[in-house]
């Protein structure tokens, strides 16, 4: 799946979002583990508060 940031998007928002998407009821625990996952796999800084205002995709693969 992929997912087109917008201004203002963080990365835990976007990742529970996609969680709960997926019927999901994600823990803190778990969305923060997520988020790693998803950083890692799209080379972006893990502590990222937000996204720039210019619009950026990436793959948001997260667990099943």
């Amino acid at each position: 799946m992929e997912y087109t940031v917008q201004k203002g998007d963080t990365l835990s928002w976007i990742v529970r979002d996609q969680l709960k998407a997926q019927g999901q009821t994600p823990s803190d625990a778990e969305v923060a583990k997520a988020v790693q996952q998803v950083a890692l796999e799209n080379a972006l800084k893990t502590r990222i508060s937000s996204f720039p205002a210019k619009s950026s995709t990436f793959q948001p693969s997260l667990p099943p």
